[in-house]
């Protein structure tokens, strides 16, 4: 909301909402307000909103965001499942598989192979985290 917004609704005796956080819990939760005159200069706009609908809008679809993890296989599990696949931070498509005697790891451009030993699977799985994280 803007300020002339808040003005206007505190001079028509209307609520405006919020969403706030509650420190000790660090729940959040919507809370309705009615001000006087005084507080409009102290207030933050856009931590305010025109109904109870925006508000909750905003609780449940703000700042969201995901978390990709690099799925973790050891030796035995990658024989097992034969295939890992991620994405690295560019969303480009990668897959570490073994087939016959080799480790192959590969996406987009890339491409790269291991005979197939333990040792050499460490070494793919390093490169893997290196993609995964954005070639660094």
């Amino acid at each position: 909301m803007t300020k002339q917004e808040i003005e206007k609704a505190i001079r028509n005796g209307e609520s405006v909402w919020s969403v706030e956080t509650n420190y000790t819990t660090l729940k959040k939760f919507i809370k309705e307000h009615k001000f006087d005159k005084e507080i409009i200069d102290i207030l933050e706009p856009s931590a305010f909103y025109k109904t109870k609908a925006e508000a909750e809008h905003y609780l449940h679809h703000a700042n969201i965001t995901r978390t990709e993890t690099l799925p973790f296989l050891t030796w035995e599990e990658f024989l097992e499942q034969k295939e890992l696949k991620f994405y690295d931070k560019n969303r480009e498509e990668y897959c570490l598989n073994i087939e016959q005697k080799y480790i192959w790891l590969y996406g987009g451009d890339y491409a790269q192979e291991w005979k197939a030993t333990e040792a050499n699977f460490y070494k793919a799985y390093d490169e893997c985290v290196r993609l995964f994280r954005g070639g660094e």
